[in-house]
């Protein structure tokens, strides 16, 4: 607790500039990200990289469960404020924030080593961070851990061996064993299997449009649909959405839309 406030009194008057940066790390923020990699940059590793953050997501609500530590707000409510505790609820330990960031972005950084993308991850993983402390929603060792558990898993996601696909009977009872894992789990674990579970299904077989012009607006329309799916699932189920089975349909049903149903519409600007 000491070291929030440290931050705080040392950086005072800052919660409009943690507070936009701390959703960098939201699940709207990575929609956008994994969808823009998936599109643009490579789909076959893409879709690898959405399993990975889906799998790294439910990971990390399964050990909040099991660690079952406060946030320093619900200490002291003083450290923070209602717009920062929306950020984090639930259990503390790992930092869910920290944790997906250093999977998204080390997996980008170790993939395709360059110097400018490893000076990105560091700064935005670290930034997302302190954001985390800062807003008084992290303490620095859920923030330390989730960023160990993330960058455990980037590694493992570059250095794995990739595999084709198994057959189709094999994902159909994958995704059947996942979704009864969101039921049991709940709407975070939902949200994170169904995202695995959509990606299971999108063969990732397109290549991305050469020309500027055309990959501005494969994405640009992508990104538009994506979120219409999106919000038009929230708005159809109501609160079911927040509901274990429910969140693992909705979040199913955009990842496949965005890995498989989008690239095939699209396939005349990929020419």
């Amino acid at each position: 607790m000491e070291i929030v406030r440290a931050l705080q009194e040392a950086l005072p008057g800052l919660q409009g500039f943690f507070l936009p940066l701390t959703q960098l790390g939201s699940e709207q923020a990575y929609i956008v990200l994994l969808a823009l990699y998936l599109w643009l940059v490579d789909p076959v590793m893409g879709r690898r990289l959405g399993m990975l953050v889906g799998f790294s997501y439910a990971l990390n609500a399964g050990f909040k469960e099991w660690f079952d530590q406060p946030r320093p707000y619900q200490i002291d409510p003083r450290v923070s404020f209602p717009e920062a505790e929306a950020t984090g609820t639930g259990n503390g330990f790992p930092s869910g924030h920290a944790q997906t960031a250093a999977t998204y972005w080390f997996f980008v950084a170790l993939r395709h080593r360059r110097g400018w993308l490893w000076a990105l991850a560091i700064g935005l993983v670290g930034l997302i961070g302190l954001s985390r402390i800062y807003l008084g929603v992290h303490f620095l060792s859920d923030v330390l851990g989730g960023l160990l558990i993330g960058v455990g898993l980037a590694l493992a996601g570059v250095y794995f061996p990739v595999r084709e696909l198994p057959p189709t009977f094999l994902r159909a009872f994958a995704a059947i064993f996942l979704l009864f894992l969101s039921i049991a789990g709940g709407k975070d674990v939902g949200v994170a299997l169904g995202l695995v579970a959509g990606l299971l299904f999108s063969n990732a077989s397109f290549s991305a449009p050469q020309s500027w012009p055309k990959r501005l607006i494969f994405a640009g329309l992508g990104l538009a649909l994506v979120f219409g799916v999106y919000v038009g699932l929230g708005l159809g189920m109501g609160e079911l959405r927040n509901q274990g089975w429910g969140a693992f349909v909705r979040y199913a049903i955009v990842a496949f839309f965005a890995a498989e149903l989008w690239p095939g519409l699209a396939r005349p600007l990929l020419r």
